[in-house]
């Protein structure tokens, strides 16, 4: 996949999807790789996560992202997550460095659009 990016950030940020799914376990990476037009700042992101799913509609499980947006001494940031799901709508929370000095939370909010 290819992105562009405007804003405080001009550039092109070409990118990789991986999931893999076997008896209730995934894994999925995504990582991409952002040329900097401007400043000359390019930068690497990635966002993994390692989940079970013992229902249809729910998940847990481990994260780790790295991102240049949110400023920390750890070069990964892991974390853990648990999600829910019903038909076209998902909710998954996620709390990062648990355990250091600076731990935060991310929710996702996922909307299918049904065919």
């Amino acid at each position: 996949m290819v992105g562009g990016i405007a804003g405080n950030t001009y550039g092109i940020a070409p990118g990789v999807e991986l999931d893999l799914s076997f008896f209730g376990f995934e894994f999925y990476s995504e990582s991409e790789f952002v040329f900097d037009l401007q400043s000359k700042s390019d930068f690497f992101y990635n966002w993994t996560d390692f989940t079970y799913s013992p229902l249809d509609w729910l998940w847990f499980g481990l994260s780790c992202q790295r991102t240049r947006i949110y400023q920390t001494d750890l070069y990964f940031q892991p974390g853990f997550e648990l999600g829910g799901g019903y038909r076209w709508f998902e909710v998954t929370g996620y709390i990062f460095n648990l355990g250091f000095d600076d731990p935060y939370p991310v929710i996702t909010v996922l909307v299918r659009i049904p065919e």
